[in-house]
């Protein structure tokens, strides 16, 4: 096969002949139609897009929406922030006010502006989690003109995956943009990547349609369907036995037929309550009979495959019941849990500060170049609340005013209030001994015990 060489050249090292390929060159190629081919999803509902189908209906079963609270509650509650990272204050400030989060070391004071009409980062992030379960999310980058004359970030639309109808990659695997369908008298619409972000979750190829949290639990979920459909039918068809009508030998011949038609509804009309009952001529008879034998019952297949969709997400300390076992294994699989969160969270993080926030200070500020702004969170874990007899004895023991870095640590994973600063603080006790002197009691605890002392002129004591 003739290969053609463009804007590369031959150099003779060593008797090798060696193709030198000019900065940004690339020989070879990541994305093409036959490997894409290969490499496809063996199941056909389990192919883009019939797959974004699959993945909607196995989040409406209750157990793979328990997992997927397990996976995206501790990450919305975490606290995101912006750090400056060595930007300047104008476009840390500019970035915060978009996100409407507050700088890092600035939370005290925050009050979150209204947001009508204009982006949240909190929604966006509950729409962003729904990727890792369905692989992929496209948005596209929506911007406005501000006050100051600077591109804003108005929103990032969501575009649906099921109104994707192709997805453009380049040879070497780069997102070249997505065509939405046509819709209504809308026709189809190209949005190239210059104005998308796609959070694509653990790609395992160049497909740009990511890995499911569910494909690994795909076949547990379906055999989980099949078997509780299987016990209905077990408990609705014999839970209280099927009523048969015997008839009579008494009966004369010509009347045989009507009183099995008879015995036919009755037996069909049957049913328990206050008032049931019914009546059968001499020599007939009306049993409900059950299986005989010993039924087998589904349930333990069910529970074990819904053990199994749990742990093929990760999540399988939701499947910790009442029933007793280890402590230690308990914690162990939260602290799993907990850092497979926190990678899922530096992986959206990591989307937004290179395709989100970093296109924003390249648009709102061409001609700056420095370092930008990072969206950033609070380590995920399991967060216990302090009460006031755990906060003595930190101040005892000097922990919350002793270290700077180790009190701000404290402060900001047990949701404690900011410490006042230097100046807040002695203005505070300046006006506290101005009150004292103005009232005539000091609050100043005595050696007996006493809440306050008084100036011996008749004050409370």
């Amino acid at each position: 096969m003739e290969v053609s060489i463009v804007g590369m050249w031959k150099n003779l090292v060593d008797g090798v002949s060696r193709i030198l390929v000019p900065s940004g060159g690339e020989l070879g190629y990541a994305y093409s139609t036959s490997l894409a081919s290969r490499g496809r999803e063996k199941l056909p509902e389990l192919q883009w897009p019939r797959s974004q189908v699959t993945y909607t209906e196995m989040l409406r079963d209750a157990k793979v929406a328990q997992v997927e609270l397990a996976i995206t509650q501790p990450i919305e509650r975490a606290t995101w922030r912006i750090s400056p990272n060595g930007a300047p204050d104008n476009i840390v400030q500019h970035i915060a006010d978009d996100f409407r989060l507050p700088v890092h070391g600035q939370e005290e004071g925050f009050e979150q502006r209204r947001t009508l009409g204009r982006f949240n980062w909190s929604e966006h992030l509950t729409s962003v989690l729904r990727a890792p379960f369905l692989g992929v999310g496209f948005y596209e980058q929506v911007y406005y003109i501000g006050g100051d004359g600077r591109e804003h970030l108005r929103k990032l639309a969501h575009r649906p995956n099921l109104s994707i109808q192709k997805i453009h990659i380049a040879d070497d695997g780069g997102l070249v943009g997505i065509t939405q369908k046509a819709t209504g008298d809308r026709e189809d619409v190209f949005i190239p990547v210059e104005h998308l972000v796609a959070y694509c979750y653990r790609p395992r190829d160049t497909m740009w349609t990511g890995s499911s949290l569910l494909r690994a639990a795909y076949p547990h979920w379906l055999a989980m369907v099949d078997f509780e459909a299987l016990e209905y039918q077990i408990i609705h068809r014999n839970g209280m036995g099927i009523p048969v009508h015997t008839q009579s030998q008494y009966t004369p011949p010509e009347e045989r037929a009507a009183e099995r038609k008879a015995g036919l509804e009755l037996a069909r009309s049957l049913q328990a309550g206050t008032a049931a009952g019914a009546t059968i001529n001499p020599g007939a008879d009306l049993k409900l009979l059950g299986v005989s034998g010993q039924l087998v019952s589904p349930r333990e297949a069910i529970e074990r495959h819904r053990d199994a969709i749990a742990q093929a997400q990760g999540a399988d300390v939701v499947n910790l019941s009442g029933g007793g076992g280890s402590y230690a294994l308990s914690s162990d699989k939260s602290d799993f849990l907990f850092q497979f969160l926190q990678t899922i969270a530096q992986w959206i993080a990591d989307v937004t500060n290179q395709h989100v926030i970093e296109d924003l200070v390249r648009v709102a500020y061409p001609d700056y170049t420095g370092p930008v702004p990072l969206l950033t969170f609070t380590p995920i874990a399991a967060k216990k609340e302090l009460a006031a007899g755990d906060l003595a004895q930190l101040a005892n023991a000097g922990v919350l005013t002793k270290e700077p870095n180790l009190e701000n640590w404290l402060r900001q994973n047990f949701d404690i209030p900011e410490a006042r600063s230097l100046y807040e603080a002695l203005q505070a006790k300046k006006d506290l001994q101005q009150a004292e002197q103005d009232v005539g009691v000091t609050l100043t605890g005595d050696p007996a015990g006493g809440a306050a002392q008084t100036d011996g002129t008749g004050g409370a004591g």
